[in-house]
């Protein structure tokens, strides 16, 4: 049997519970992609009402469980306060012109910082949105914007 050790935390970090890795950073992806007009390339193309009536037309039925909402992902209620953060931080990125496109630097960690106090935000949330913007500025790399 492997003993359990004890973790302490450190000084000044608030104990958090960890949930299940990811549901920020798509949520972060989603909204990357939104903003850049694009659909997400590592998703199979989804079929939707329309595109079901299309194919019984042409004599295929397509299952409704096959049938999805495009764009739609699940969010924690865990995550719900970082996500409402990262939104209203949604016009506090720091983005350079060039001639081919628009480079996103990251966000204004000043302004971030006004918004969360404003809107009441714990210190805690900082600490997501900070993953949520590695993940979408990975996204805007990924997609060539």
């Amino acid at each position: 049997m492997v003993p359990t050790r004890c973790v302490r935390r450190l000084p000044g970090k608030p104990f958090r519970r960890k949930s299940p890795p990811g549901k920020l950073k798509a949520a972060a992806r989603a909204w990357a992609l939104a903003r850049l007009g694009k659909s997400d390339p590592r998703q199979p193309v989804a079929i939707d009402q329309e595109t079901a009536k299309e194919f019984a037309e042409l004599g295929h039925r397509i299952a409704t469980d096959d049938i999805s909402e495009e764009g739609s992902f699940e969010v924690f209620q865990s995550n719900w306060q970082s996500l409402a953060a990262f939104m209203a931080c949604g016009t506090q990125w720091n983005v350079v012109g060039t001639f081919a496109s628009l480079v996103w630097i990251g966000l204004n960690y000043v302004a971030v910082d006004i918004v969360l106090r404003r809107h009441g935000y714990p210190d805690s949330v900082f600490a997501d949105l900070q993953v949520m913007e590695k993940e979408a500025i990975a996204t805007f790399v990924e997609v060539g914007e």
